[in-house]
């Protein structure tokens, strides 16, 4: 079953979603990108996965939302207003064929968003174009696949104590590297609304965040 993550390792994944709107990485493939925002927003999240011991196959999904208002800096370009980043992963193992099956759907666009700045509530409303694209562990590169719309229409409802956070995070995978450093406030809330049908758990937060993303 889904458990929350921090706040600062959601803001990860957005940040490499947002890297991932400027084409498919391939192994191997030069890419240099950097980022920046700053603002409120509502964040939310939900994965899990099925497993059958009978066959020894597993299918997995993984849902990342951000519903940002203030600002992104992206490659020198600052962009202000609402902004929705969705991440979703559909994963699915067949062990008798030992083929794995990947499908990535990834994409920001402008929306309507709003969050308190006592951070008690925030809604996200609009649509949202996704890339798609088809992980091949081949050759370690997604081909892409055409696009999706997704719509989105949440309400987060923030209760319990405010926790702030700072720190660093780095990941490393398939000849990529990405490092954030990040602070910020943030709740917890119940979240109103779904994703492609999936229920949804998150956090409403304020802060900033630098990241790079790099690829050799």
């Amino acid at each position: 079953m889904y458990k929350f993550r921090s706040a600062s390792l959601l803001a990860a994944a957005v940040a490499l979603m947002l890297v991932a709107l400027s084409g498919p990485v391939a192994a191997g493939s030069p890419f240099i990108e950097d980022y920046q925002d700053k603002g409120r927003a509502g964040i939310a999240g939900n994965g899990d996965c099925t497993f059958d011991p009978g066959t020894g196959d597993e299918s997995c999904f993984w849902v990342d939302v951000f519903a940002q208002t203030g600002w992104i800096k992206e490659g020198g370009v600052r962009h202000k207003g609402g902004t929705v980043c969705i991440f979703m992963s559909e994963f699915e193992y067949d062990a008798s064929e030992d083929l794995v099956t990947d499908v990535i759907s990834e994409g920001c666009g402008s929306a309507s968003v709003a969050v308190a700045k006592d951070l008690s509530t925030a809604s996200a409303d609009g649509t949202i174009e996704l890339d798609v694209c088809n992980y091949d562990s081949e050759t370690d590169a997604c081909i892409p696949d055409g696009t999706r719309d997704v719509d989105v229409d949440l309400e987060w409802d923030a209760e319990g104590p405010l926790f702030s956070n700072r720190g660093t995070y780095t990941e490393t995978f398939g000849g990529c590297t990405y490092k954030e450093r990040f602070r910020g406030t943030f709740k917890p809330a119940e979240v109103e609304g779904t994703i492609a049908g999936h229920d949804l758990f998150g956090e409403v937060a304020k802060g900033a965040a630098k990241r790079s993303f790099r690829c050799h």
